[in-house]
């Protein structure tokens, strides 16, 4: 942003908001952030960790307690979510 300023007396109250106007205007911050559609999100996380447990091993991933790999609540989880897919 560009201030334009004037040195004389009698633009004193103008420059003044002006300047108050560019400080607020400086102390706004931006966060970029992708429009996706949360349906198409959720696809693309479980994909993501689906490709990371394959990854892991398929042998529980070095939890403790064997179990296949997964705990009843991330398999309720991933019903749920299949479920909801379709």
């Amino acid at each position: 942003m560009i201030a334009a300023l004037s040195p004389a007396n009698i633009n004193h109250d103008e420059t003044l908001s002006t300047l108050r106007y560019a400080w607020q205007v400086k102390a706004i911050k931006n966060v970029a952030k992708i429009n996706e559609d949360p349906q198409e999100k959720l696809i693309r996380e479980l994909r993501e960790e689906l490709e990371a447990l394959r990854k892991g091993g398929g042998s529980g991933g070095g939890k403790a307690g064997g179990g296949g790999g997964m705990s009843e609540e991330m398999k309720a989880e991933m019903e749920e979510q299949k479920r909801l897919l379709e």
